[in-house]
């Protein structure tokens, strides 16, 4: 719950740098953002439909802004950075998105060894012929 909370709040920032908006998810910060720990309580977070239909929406927001500036907008300043983070990456659209992206494979690769070590199906199987490739 924690990595899928988190990642719709790091989206959120994503629109903040992108937009210059204040981030849409900010109340869940406290929950999910920097500093903050997973517990085990269900109810300290919410519903996990709407945090994952909120992070469907912010991602979708994210293709639509791709759409709209498209490749030559990839390069446009961001509107704003996270502060400490100057020559971090984040100074042009194209930028920040990758590194939003590979912050959310990272997060991912880790949920996948959490799902195998709690004898859960991992999240991805090759199959055979991929693992012969």
């Amino acid at each position: 719950m924690w990595i899928a909370g988190h990642l719709t709040v790091v989206e959120g920032r994503l629109h903040q740098m992108l937009q210059g908006t204040p981030n849409p998810v900010a109340r869940w910060k406290p929950l999910f953002d920097w500093g903050s720990e997973p517990v085990d309580d269900p109810a300290a977070y919410p519903p996990f439909e709407e945090v994952l239909r909120t992070f469907k929406e912010l991602r979708q927001q994210t293709h639509a802004f791709l759409d709209e500036v498209g490749e030559a907008g990839l390069d446009q300043p961001t509107k704003c950075q996270p502060p400490g983070f100057g020559g971090a990456g984040f100074e042009t659209a194209g930028s920040a998105i990758i590194i939003i992206a590979g912050h959310a494979c990272g997060h991912l690769g880790g949920l996948n060894v959490l799902r195998a070590a709690a004898g859960k199906q991992r999240l991805f199987v090759p199959s055979a012929e991929l693992r012969a490739f």
